[in-house]
């Protein structure tokens, strides 16, 4: 069809010509979000350093036929021991928590956790530090964000206590805004 017929056609029906123009652009934008979507969560790595080479493990229930996102206590002390593969390990869980500082309470994002957290996920600090073997599990990292809007700077968080479910924890570093905070167990 030549552009002249086109228009043509157009003057004469220019309902039909509306919900063709319509039902186009409300294809490409619906593409245009799928593709958005499935990019985020599927296809971009992760925002940790090596982070091809990160794996969750869970557990298969056979009788259930369902994936359980967590480990029990012994599949966990046995990968740990034989699993000759795995460079470092940790188990974390949380979500949204409530976290109390200097008597003012309120929900944040926070991982508890256990083991090598630092090593798997390669977040460094902003300052501070991560926690250290042998060390008591009443220690906590938390986001520039929460130390900033918290104590007033960075660095000043450093020391500080914050509780968590009845537990006093020590901040004993800072990372960067857009990560969990987390407290060890």
């Amino acid at each position: 069809m030549h552009l002249p017929q086109a228009f043509r056609q157009f003057r004469r029906s220019p309902g039909f010509f509306t919900v063709c123009v319509l039902t186009l652009a409300l294809g490409i934008g619906l593409s245009t979000t799928v593709f958005s979507v499935v990019d985020g969560v599927l296809l971009r790595n992760l925002p940790y350093p090596d982070s091809s080479r990160i794996v969750q493990i869970g557990t298969r229930m056979q009788d259930r036929g369902r994936n359980h996102p967590r480990l029990t206590g012994g599949d966990w002390l046995e990968i740990q021991k034989s699993a000759q593969f795995i460079e470092a390990a940790t188990t974390y869980g949380g979500g949204s928590i409530g976290v109390e500082v200097a008597g003012k309470a309120e929900f944040t994002e926070l991982q508890l956790v256990s083991g090598s957290y630092s090593q798997v996920f390669g977040i460094e600090p902003l300052a501070g530090r991560w926690f250290r073997q042998g060390e008591p599990s009443s220690l906590a990292i938390v986001s520039s964000g929460f130390a900033l809007s918290h104590f007033g700077s960075i660095p000043a968080a450093i020391g500080k206590m914050l509780t968590v479910e009845a537990t006093l924890y020590e901040i004993t570093g800072v990372i960067p805004h857009g990560y969990p905070a987390a407290a060890r167990v």
